[in-house]
């Protein structure tokens, strides 16, 4: 008996013994796996490292603390050989096996970076969403989060993407500009009650005046709440011809639009007369905005912006520029825009159709003195360059100057093919234009868009064939509502409506498109109104208001016939391409 009991012990203690070698050989054996994983993975081995992490995954028992950075690397394996499925199903088992594991938010994180890289968009906004919903969010993913959903929403979804992303997603503060976006749609489309139903998804106590503003103007269904327009002009004093001329077009204007108003929704304006002095403007200022005007057209001087800051942002009434030529004016303060011939915009358009379509290599440019000339000729450069062709030469002059043959000489010398041309007025054009070709000048000119002036065009016909103009002023476009206006305008006054007078109509029709998406309510709702402006139907082109204030309008080129000028159809503008910045 004691025999027996002896050998049953025996067997016992080998069992043991046995195990203890077996489990130590197991985790010898994981740990061999595991190493020699992590060999092939920091030498970038990555199918041997993929195949061994699996083994181990495998051999290795569930508290092993190693699992989830296991998960986090085969994924990461995956993505970089742009195998996104395998590696969506590697970090979506860091979240389903380790809920609680401190790379959980990470995993989340690579899921959205795949469907980004994938562009399946509507996938990473739902995940890059839901990681913004979560506490403890590291502050480096809060932030690329948000800039790749802000990115998203900008550029890469359609309007059925919007519509899904309203249904479906929880409405966050980082899904607003969606409900905005599709909101705004609804509305330009006059699809009142879905534009209601988007915006009553924002819960309540998260809906700040933009959205408010919204709607009200979905509520008001498309009616009119009625304007006041206050116009801040010169109408006596040294600028009075320019201040009349400008108020032409805006009583213009106001006249056709208030033929479809109801009596108690006509469009009112309250004017201004600064006398041509800008000392006058912020007391007048303040006068329009005690008349209670939702915005001002007006004034036209430069000097008045730094003077009318602290009395815009105490009462916070839009201004919009007229005619001005600074290209900061708009920066000085955010109810500050501007409505100018922006000749940054002609300098583009020339310059690429220069060297992509007439192929000029080789340029000289003739412009007045001042800083902002010598901007317009580097940025010139700057795109020609881009195309491998070279300024050679550049002459400044000085307002009415009466002779250009030694500054053209210069020029002629250069051996250019293309010149780049700024005016400033007839005078100076009349004295520039024909010495061209009296010096057997054989080059294309690139003018922008004060070479259209109607004495240039009539006197110096014969010497103006075959000039390039860039100007946003374009009468092929123009429809029905603009041949009325035109032709009423030409019946009213001994003039026609040019480039600078109708800058005001589309101020005018800029602002009432304005006070209609803001639901008639002033201050910031305003002003968000004014900057969702964006390829609106302009009185020649499309038109939209830039961050900065400036109102940036669509640039056609023309080609001189005969003294008239001839449209050439013909797009030299990027499509379909963002730039970050």
């Amino acid at each position: 008996m004691s025999n027996k009991r002896v050998f049953l012990v025996f067997l016992i203690v080998l069992f043991l013994l046995s195990s203890v070698y077996i489990y130590g050989e197991k985790i010898n054996s994981i740990d061999s796996i595991y190493e020699k994983a992590q060999k092939n993975y920091e030498t970038f081995n990555y199918p041997e490292a993929i195949n061994l992490y699996r083994k181990f995954v495998k051999k290795a028992d569930r508290a092993d603390s190693r699992l989830p950075q296991v998960y986090l690397k085969i994924g990461n394996m995956h993505k970089f050989r742009l195998e996104y499925n395998e590696a969506r199903y590697y970090y979506q088992k860091i979240i389903e096996k380790f809920p609680d594991a401190s790379i959980n938010m990470q995993a989340q994180f690579k899921i959205a970076r795949t469907f980004d890289e994938e562009e399946k968009f509507l996938q990473a906004v739902e995940f890059y969403n839901n990681i913004l919903m979560s506490d403890g969010i590291k502050d480096n993913i809060k932030k690329i989060s948000i800039d790749e959903l802000k990115n998203i929403i900008e550029n890469e979804l359609t309007e059925n993407d919007y519509k899904y992303i309203v249904d479906y997603l929880p409405a966050t503060k980082y899904l607003r500009n969606v409900h905005l976006k599709l909101a705004r749609s609804y509305l330009d489309n006059k699809e009142y009650k879905n534009a209601k139903l988007v915006l009553e998804k924002i819960p309540e106590q998260d809906r700040n005046q933009q959205i408010k503003a919204l709607l009200k103007a979905a509520e008001l269904e498309g009616k009119f709440p009625g304007a006041k327009i206050g116009v801040l002009l010169p109408f006596s004093g040294d600028y009075k011809e320019v201040g009349n001329k400008l108020y032409h077009s805006i009583v213009t204007i106001q006249q056709y639009k208030n033929k479809y108003q109801a009596e108690d929704k006509k469009i009112t304006i309250v004017k201004a007369d600064t006398e041509s002095k800008t000392s006058n403007i912020p007391r007048l200022y303040e006068k329009l905005v005690e008349k209670d005007v939702d915005i001002i057209l007006g004034p036209i001087q430069k000097q008045a912006a730094e003077e009318l800051k602290p009395y815009l942002e105490k009462h916070k009434v839009p201004v919009i520029f007229l005619l001005s030529n600074n290209l900061d004016l708009a920066d000085k303060s955010p109810y500050i825009f501007r409505n100018a011939i922006r000749k940054k915009d002609e300098v583009v358009m020339l310059a690429k159709y220069a060297v992509k379509e007439l192929k000029l290599t080789n340029f000289g440019a003739l412009v007045p003195d001042g800083r902002e000339n010598r901007e317009l000729v580097k940025l010139f450069e700057d795109i020609i360059e881009d195309y491998n062709s070279s300024l050679n030469v550049t002459e400044v002059y000085h307002r009415g100057e009466t002779t250009f043959t030694e500054k053209l000489k210069k020029i002629q010398k250069s051996f250019v093919d293309g010149l780049f041309l700024k005016g400033t007025n007839y005078e100076d054009l009349h004295q520039i234009i024909p010495t061209i070709p009296y010096l057997g000048m054989k080059i294309n000119v690139l003018a922008d868009s004060s070479l259209l002036n109607e004495k240039v065009l009539r006197v110096l016909k014969k010497h103006i064939n075959g000039f390039i103009v860039a100007t946003y002023f374009n009468k092929s476009n123009f429809g029905i509502l603009e041949n009325d206006i035109y032709n009423k305008f030409k019946q009213n006054y001994n003039y026609q409506l040019n480039q600078f007078t109708i800058l005001p109509i589309d101020a005018f029709n800029i602002a009432l498109t304005a006070i209609k998406r803001s639901g008639g309510m002033k201050g910031d709702n305003l002003l968000d109104a004014l900057h969702s402006i964006e390829n609106e139907d302009g009185f020649c082109g499309d038109i939209s208001v830039l961050k900065n204030g400036d109102i940036k309008k669509q640039i056609f080129l023309y080609e001189i016939e005969n003294g008239k000028p001839q449209r050439i159809d013909i797009s030299v503008q990027e499509e379909h391409i963002v730039e970050v910045r």
